[in-house]
């Protein structure tokens, strides 16, 4: 939770104090900046996981929609054992503990067995894993834009800092 807070908060107040972006009007640009960054950061990851959360809420509600869902991750499984290179193509880019649990011969097992999960365990995986990846991508965003805002208002500082030095 700490590097959370870090992360987020330490990103808008860090331009405050920072020596190299100038004086406090270019900082305060600077600073509002980050929060703005910040702020859509976290919209988009609420959409994303309020999203995540009601449609897990429909496929308790509905047995139709929980068919429909494990009928998906089944399709899923199936077309990448199917894939021109076997199960090799997306299997054997699975996590570490996964990978390290299963050698590339023992992958088609491990397809097997993804195949025999509980259609509650199916559905909640084919909600989690695009979530998860969504709000893992909107984060990277969140950093790239972050170095951006960053470097941004320290070149205007810099061209500021030589402008005054020219002219004086």
């Amino acid at each position: 939770m700490t590097s959370f807070i870090a992360n987020q908060v330490g990103g808008v107040f860090t331009p405050l104090v920072a020596k190299d972006k100038g004086d406090i009007s270019n900082r305060g640009k600077c600073a509002g900046a980050q929060l703005v960054n910040n702020a859509q950061t976290l919209a988009a990851d609420t959409v994303v996981i309020g999203g995540a959360a009601a449609t897990a809420k429909a496929a308790t509600k509905s047995a139709k929609f929980m068919r429909t869902l494990t009928k998906a991750f089944d399709k899923f499984v199936i077309g990448c054992a199917n894939m021109k290179n076997g199960i090799k193509g997306l299997f054997t880019r699975v996590p570490m503990p996964v990978a390290k649990t299963y050698s590339s011969k023992q992958i088609p097992e491990f397809a097997k067995k993804l195949l025999k999960l509980s259609s509650k365990q199916k559905a909640a995986a084919l909600i989690a894993i695009p979530a998860s990846l969504l709000v893992n991508y909107f984060g990277l965003k969140n950093i790239y834009k972050k170095g951006q805002i960053d470097q941004k208002y320290t070149d205007r500082a810099k061209v500021e800092n030589h402008t005054k030095n020219v002219l004086d």
